[in-house]
């Protein structure tokens, strides 16, 4: 009897202190998106990586604005924010401390935008540079 009991105490004891040295401590970060005009932006696909990560975490920001990494290993984060209209924004060195650390962020989106030139020749125009020559139909094949 005493000795099954030392024998379930020593197993116990094992058990407990297995738990404890092969638990990782894990935090998350959380946080809001908002475009310039302090509108929520729904629909952002933000990725984490990290050498603490093995792979990459996605998640996508809810319609209020929001996302969240649960679960994520102590450690130096990189999070890059994408969505379809707006510049890509990068947030290096968010660190994540030890159990239980929870961190905040907001990000400000701009929207994004590029200056396109269009040129619109008419059907008949021909350029010759070396002669310096024109050929252009007559003036009102270019009214509307």
């Amino acid at each position: 009897m005493i000795k099954s009991f030392f024998v379930f105490f020593i197993l116990g004891m094992f058990f407990l202190l297995s738990i404890y040295i092969f638990a990782v401590e894990t935090g998350e970060i959380k946080g809001s998106i908002q475009d310039e005009q302090g509108e929520m932006i729904p629909g952002i696909e933000i990725t984490a990586e990290s050498s603490s990560l093995q792979g990459i975490r996605t998640v996508i920001s809810l319609k209020n604005g929001n996302f969240h990494f649960p679960l994520l290993t102590v450690g130096k984060y990189t999070l890059t924010f994408k969505l379809a209209g707006f510049s890509t924004y990068i947030q290096k060195n968010v660190v994540v401390h030890s159990a239980l650390s929870t961190v905040l962020l907001t990000v400000l989106l701009s929207i994004w935008s590029q200056k396109v030139e269009v040129m619109i020749f008419p059907e008949n125009f021909r350029l010759c540079l070396w002669t310096k020559t024109f050929n252009l139909p007559d003036r009102n094949s270019f009214l509307l």
